[in-house]
């Protein structure tokens, strides 16, 4: 990996390989930004995952990563982000949860539950929330606060990671090539879908081509309404 800063200038790339602003701008930090970017996301934070494996895609088209180098960093992010979050709930959580069952004395059965539940099925739980994307982060916050070991913890949440970080790397640079390459093909591809659905409005309108009946009703109302705004005075008999 290079040595990079903010300030240092990126080799150019052409149009098609800006996707977003968001994307480029993150690019432009460097690797250490998208380090924390994705350390955040493990920790629970809400950032736009597509925006950094975007900008992670940028990265390795302007030569400043490899795509072996991308997956190490997505794998050391999500780790660290992953144990922060688990260190939090551990130690902070704890303690607010406890001032929370002194002052509601009765929910404590339920929560020894789900505290007996999740060190049973908590990494099961870990395993299938880092593949469907979606609440990661608060599954972690889970393993911490209801105390599931570090031993079980770690080694688990470090190997769904690894395999997580390789395929979406993977997946999202595939991803971002494709569409630098198929962009201005898609582009014309939509203004010409546009185009032809304004032209078959226009001639289902006038009556030319056969009309859906949406379309009959709409002008049916439009044409009974036309006479009353042209004579607003006058009153239909």
């Amino acid at each position: 990996m290079r040595c990079y800063s903010p300030s240092t200038k990126a080799p150019a790339i052409g149009r098609e390989g800006r996707l977003t602003p968001a994307e480029d701008f993150l690019a432009s930090f460097g690797p250490y930004a998208l380090f924390a970017g994705f350390a955040a996301l493990g920790m629970g934070i809400p950032l736009p995952m597509l925006v950094l494996f975007g900008s992670l895609g940028l990265m390795v088209d302007r030569g400043v990563l490899n795509q072996a180098e991308a997956v190490t960093l997505v794998f050391a992010a999500t780790v660290t982000g992953d144990t922060a979050g688990y260190l939090l709930f551990y130690f902070g959580g704890r303690i607010l949860l406890n001032r929370i069952l002194k002052r509601f004395p009765p929910i404590r059965p339920q929560v020894e539950k789900v505290e007996s539940w999740y060190r049973r099925y908590g990494l099961i739980a870990i395993v299938v929330f880092r593949w469907i994307n979606w609440g990661q982060g608060q599954v972690i916050w889970l393993a911490g606060l209801s105390r599931l070991p570090a031993p079980r913890f770690v080694p688990v949440m470090a190997g769904v990671n690894l395999a997580w970080a390789t395929a979406w790397s993977y997946i999202g640079l595939g991803f971002i090539t494709l569409l630098q390459r198929l962009a201005p093909w898609f582009l014309a591809g939509a203004l010409l879908l546009v185009a032809g659905l304004l032209l078959w409005l226009y001639l289902a309108w006038q009556g030319r081509l056969p009309a859906p009946a949406w379309l009959r009703t709409l002008r049916s109302a439009l044409q009974n309404l036309e006479p009353s705004l042209s004579h607003p005075g006058e009153r239909r008999e």
